[in-house]
């Protein structure tokens, strides 16, 4: 069985800097800098991408799925996430917007729940919104695709997947943010923006994160292309578990990326620099959006003269070299079934509704 060191507060951290912050060379959450995303119109799918907030402190990235409205005129989220972005039963907030932009929404607290999966790191959090606005209206709740990934090897060793455009994906995230160095990206520190990066699925293999052991569908931070899906390829740091995998049969954005630096000194003649179009415009690079195909949970962590502190977290300073693996529960139809079963709880299940959610999700897994 494989076997690895694993972070599981994993922000995304795209291989994308740029000009927008001025922060040439950054890359942070879910991609560099430059890959950073914007504030969009009320209808885009992009805002449906919210940082989330456990009230013992911790926090993740997360997607709308689903909304209510209750008999009172009070809106509720339902947010899909990883279970350990929400351990917590009740209390969680959702963030909407990025804040070196605008916050657009800051929402939950009170009235607001988490129910997380008994055997995967998986979690939907209803989130009470309060009174229903424009914005509210506005927000798209993100379709799901269903797909099972292939069992595992011989003695559970990865299995791999072919390199098919099927299984490219975009994945969104608040968190960390590097600059990119010879052979990969160090390290920097934490902010609460939300970025993108775009990758392809290469394995499937076993992982335990949340106290949860399971299947993940698994990627490498690799050099990126020079151009098209792939010039967005980034890695993981804390603070994108929760986040989505935007999958092959989404809707395609652009997204405006300013000028970087992806190579130094000659080091990475594959990857040239990222820069401004013959009219000295930002250029556009390609994102999937909409269609969840799988939610982030998991980044291998710093490891011997990558971990300048020898703690197995990232602190700045510390590397994460091409071919670092990151990963994420799949949606399968067993998955989404349970899914679709939360947001029917949404906004306020009882006691005695979740317990026998509980264990009805139990016996069937059992049963599998």
């Amino acid at each position: 069985m494989n076997t690895r060191t694993l972070s599981v507060r994993a922000h995304l951290s795209t291989t994308l800097i740029g000009t927008l912050l001025g922060l040439a060379g950054i890359a942070q959450a879910t991609g560099p800098s430059a890959q950073w995303l914007l504030n969009r119109p009320n209808g885009d799918p992009r805002n449906s991408v919210v940082r989330v907030i456990d009230p013992a402190g911790g926090e993740g990235s997360g997607s709308v799925i689903c909304k209510v409205v209750d008999n009172n005129g009070i809106g509720y989220l339902g947010v899909l996430s990883a279970a350990h972005v929400t351990p917590s039963a009740r209390g969680h907030r959702a963030v909407f917007g990025t804040p070196i932009q605008a916050i657009q929404a800051n929402v939950g607290g009170p009235g607001s729940w988490s129910m997380n999966h008994p055997t995967v790191d998986l979690s939907v959090a209803a989130i009470r919104y309060g009174p229903v606005d424009a914005y509210f209206n506005g927000l798209v709740e993100l379709t799901r695709a269903s797909w099972t990934p292939p069992a595992l090897g011989p003695g559970g060793s990865p299995t791999p997947l072919p390199n098919s455009i099927m299984n490219q994906f975009t994945s969104m995230g608040f968190g960390g943010t590097g600059t990119f160095s010879n052979g990969g990206m160090t390290f920097t520190g934490y902010t609460d923006d939300k970025r993108f990066q775009n990758n392809v699925l290469e394995q499937v293999e076993r992982v335990t994160t949340g106290g949860r052991t399971y299947d993940s569908i698994s990627w490498k931070f690799d050099v990126p292309a020079a151009a098209g899906f792939l010039a967005a390829e980034g890695t993981s740091f804390p603070g994108d578990s929760g986040g989505p995998y935007f999958g092959y049969a989404g809707q395609i954005g652009m997204e405006p990326v300013g000028p970087m630096t992806r190579h130094m000194n000659g080091w990475n003649p594959m990857a040239p620099n990222w820069g401004l179009d013959p009219n000295g415009q930002y250029q556009n690079m390609q994102l999937r959006m909409n269609m969840i195909m799988g939610v982030h949970t998991w980044g291998d962590r710093p490891v011997g003269a990558n971990d300048l502190n020898r703690n197995g977290r990232w602190d700045p300073g510390d590397f994460a070299p091409y071919g670092r693996w990151s990963g994420g529960v799949a949606l399968t139809p067993g998955l989404n079934a349970w899914i679709d079963q939360m947001c029917m709880l949404v906004p306020t299940p009882s006691g005695a509704v979740v317990l026998a959610m509980s264990g009805l999700i139990v016996m069937r897994r059992r049963r599998d």
